[in-house]
C-alpha cells in the first residue's frame, strides 16, 4: 500500500499579455505626496511631479538635503516619491520582465509585495510634526504596501529621526531637519509669505516674535 500527503497537479505555461496586465492606485492625499514603483513604464499624470532621489548634500546652514531629481516620465522598477494635487491616480500596462520583489534607484527601495520596513530605514507618513519621511524604530515597524517606496538607512542620515519635506521658499529638496536632541529645524513665515526665521529649531521658533499668526513648518501657529 501507497500512500501521499494531498497535492495539487497544475498545468504551467507561459504567461500571456493578458496575464501580465496589471494596474496600479494610488492616492496623493491632501498633504500632496506618496510614493510609487511600477511593473511598467507610464507618463507622469498632469498634476502630478515624480522625483528620484540620488543621493544627499550638506548645506551651509548645517542641515543635509536629499537630493531630488523630477523624472520626465516613469520607468519600469523604479522607486519615486511623488508630490502634486491631492487626487485618486491610477496606471495600467503590461508588466517588463521578470521583476523581484524590490529595486533600488539611489536612496529609494520599491517593493512589489507587502513587508515591514527596514529598521533604520524612513517610511512616508503624516505624523503630528507632519508629513515626512519617519525613521523605522526596532518594535514599531510600519507595513510598506505593494507598489510603494521607502528611503533606505544612509550614514549621512544617521541622526535624522523625521525628514521634513519642506518646498518653501523655492528650494527643492527634502532637509533631514534635525539638531541635537533631536528637535526638528524649520523655517518660519509670516501670513504674506515673509521669512521670518530660517533654520531653527522648531521648539524654539516663535521665542521672541511679536503677537500673530505664523506659519511653521507648513502649519499655522498663533503667537499671544
Amino acid at each position: 500500500m501507497a500512500g501521499a500527503d494531498d497535492f495539487k497537479l497544475a498545468f504551467v505555461r507561459e504567461l500571456t499579455d493578458a496575464d501580465r496586465e496589471v494596474t496600479v492606485d494610488v492616492t496623493v492625499t491632501e498633504a500632496g505626496w506618496a510614493t510609487l514603483m511600477l511593473p511598467f513604464a507610464a507618463d507622469v499624470p498632469a498634476g502630478l511631479t515624480a522625483y528620484t532621489c540620488e543621493g544627499v548634500t550638506a548645506q551651509e546652514d548645517g542641515t543635509t538635503s536629499l537630493d531630488l531629481v523630477a523624472a520626465a516620465s516613469l520607468a519600469a522598477h523604479t522607486p519615486y516619491i511623488l508630490q502634486g494635487a491631492a487626487d485618486a491616480y491610477s496606471f495600467s500596462g503590461t508588466v517588463e520582465g521578470t521583476p523581484g520583489n524590490q529595486h533600488e534607484a539611489g536612496l529609494l527601495v520599491g517593493t512589489y509585495v507587502p513587508m515591514a520596513a527596514e529598521v533604520g530605514s524612513y517610511v512616508l507618513q503624516n505624523q503630528e510634526a507632519g508629513v515626512g519621511f519617519y525613521k523605522v524604530a526596532a518594535g514599531a515597524q510600519p507595513l510598506v504596501n505593494a507598489y510603494r517606496v521607502y528611503l533606505k538607512a544612509d550614514e549621512a542620515l544617521a541622526n535624522a529621526q523625521m525628514l521634513s519635506l519642506d518646498f518653501n521658499g523655492g528650494v527643492t529638496g527634502i532637509g533631514t531637519a534635525t539638531v541635537a536632541g533631536g528637535d526638528t529645524l524649520v523655517d518660519v513665515y509670516s501670513l504674506s509669505g515673509v521669512l521670518v526665521r530660517k533654520g531653527v529649531a522648531k521648539g524654539e521658533a516663535l521665542n521672541g516674535l511679536q503677537k500673530g499668526i505664523y506659519v511653521v513648518d507648513g502649519v499655522k501657529v498663533a503667537v499671544k
